[in-house]
């Protein structure tokens, strides 16, 4: 079964970050640096907070994000905003512009260079972290969005998704991870959750990944149906 269940939010976080740390970890025995890229949110940030407390060798570790909200650099709705504060020294950081002069495809088509000089063309995350919105959204591809269809470009501009202009990684760039990492807590998630399990390409969730992710939850977003045949212990090995 794909869900890590834990009892609450807390739990499901530190659970999550110990599997970020021991795929980092799997990664950095193989070759000589790790990329990773992350979501934001509301959800992950104890997660991320106990990750980046861990002992790992952050110089050999390049960080993108995931989606950013195209919005003045200062700003509390900025996912880079909430990274800062977590950031330990010598971690090798991508973060999005925030230069609104820029138009929004242009920074699209800048951090989408910046991805392939350092991951490869088409570029390879090692590690990437995705939430699940109740809409059924991942990273920001709205579910309303033409963005869910691009296909031939790697990073891309969402018009606006809940009041903001967006960049946001593609499907094929997301598909392409070498793991990837979901994090979901709260009872609003469960819908989304079902639909996810059952991979309907109606969501945008469900063109993202595979069962075969981890993706890790609380007792509240775990959907009824899934309660009696679930476990809270965590896979054993590394999901694809």
């Amino acid at each position: 079964m794909p869900l890590n269940v834990s009892p609450d939010c807390q739990t499901a976080c530190r659970n999550a970050s110990r599997y970020m740390t021991d795929c980092v970890q799997s990664v950095l025995h193989k070759k000589s640096r790790c990329t990773i890229a992350l979501s934001g949110g509301s959800t992950p940030w104890p997660m991320l907070a106990d990750f980046f407390a861990q002992a790992l060798p952050w110089t050999e570790i390049h960080l993108f994000q995931v989606d950013e909200r195209l919005v003045p650099a200062h700003s509390p709705e900025r996912n880079w905003s909430h990274l800062v504060p977590l950031i330990p020294s010598g971690l090798r950081i991508h973060p999005v512009s925030s230069n609104l002069a820029i138009p929004a495809d242009e920074l699209a088509e800048a951090y989408e260079a910046e991805l392939i000089h350092i991951c490869g063309n088409p570029p390879q995350l090692d590690l990437i972290h995705l939430g699940l919105g109740a809409d059924g959204h991942t990273a920001s591809l709205a579910p309303s969005d033409p963005v869910i269809e691009v296909v031939d470009r790697f990073v891309a501009a969402v018009g606006s998704f809940h009041g903001q202009p967006r960049l946001t990684l593609t499907r094929p760039t997301l598909n392409r991870g070498m793991y990837r990492l979901w994090l979901a807590c709260g009872s609003d998630k469960q819908d989304a959750l079902v639909r996810w399990l059952a991979r309907d390409p109606a969501i945008p969730a469900g063109q993202v990944g595979g069962l075969d992710d981890s993706f890790f939850c609380d007792q509240a977003a775990r959907p009824s149906s899934h309660r009696k045949r679930t476990t809270s212990k965590l896979q054993s090995g590394f999901a694809r």
